[in-house]
């Protein structure tokens, strides 16, 4: 059961095409939360339409992990913020 204080942590999903080691790192992570966050935590993570569907249903798999998918997080969209 989730606390008054539990908090909800935005993650941008991070492909195995792109960095495994990333991946990895967020999936480990995601389980630790799980296993010793006391339902505190609630990693949200943040996908394009374009990510790998196993990959984010590896991550969903993990108890408590949110996905919201969006066009906005897709590479083509991404733009580079330029200096005023």
């Amino acid at each position: 059961m989730k606390s008054r204080s539990s908090i909800r942590l935005a993650f941008i999903m991070i492909s195995r095409k792109r960095w495994a080691g990333g991946y990895n790192y967020q999936y480990n992570l995601f389980n630790a939360i799980d296993r010793h966050g006391g339902g505190n935590i609630t990693p949200v993570v943040f996908a394009g339409h374009g990510d790998d569907d196993a990959d984010l249903q590896g991550l969903g798999r993990i108890p408590g992990v949110e996905t919201v998918r969006s066009v906005a997080f897709d590479p083509e969209n991404s733009r580079s913020i330029s200096p005023i």
